[in-house]
């Protein structure tokens, strides 16, 4: 299959940007852009796809995905049939706090 090309929506003043996703699903194809992107998972269970990497992934695991690396991944159905359920994170407050004390004013928070 193959993999669509994101563009994600920066504007020129952005270092970086942050994204906390909700829904397990939201988002979530095979897909590739060119930005950097740096995952940690909260909740949930299941295997990603990572380029030709196949393999679980758990709470509490980080994923940094390079540029132009497809990438995707698939929720265990236990996990997916709890609709409270929060997966994926890049919003955590000490990672917040942490990216900003590393990047001083070049911080940019979406929120």
């Amino acid at each position: 299959m193959k993999p669509l090309h994101l563009k994600i929506a920066n504007s020129a003043d952005q270092s970086f940007s942050v994204r906390k996703d909700m829904i397990p699903n939201i988002n979530n194809r095979w897909h590739y852009h060119t930005e950097i992107e740096l995952i940690c998972f909260h909740k949930g269970s299941g295997t990603q796809f990572v380029g030709d990497n196949i393999k679980r992934f758990a709470p509490g695991d980080i994923v940094l995905v390079g540029r132009d690396l497809p990438h995707y991944w698939r929720y265990d159905p236990v996990y997916l049939a709890d609709d409270r359920a929060k997966w994926l994170t890049e919003h955590d407050p000490i990672l917040r706090a942490d990216i900003t004390r590393v990047l001083g004013s070049m911080a940019y928070d979406t929120l």
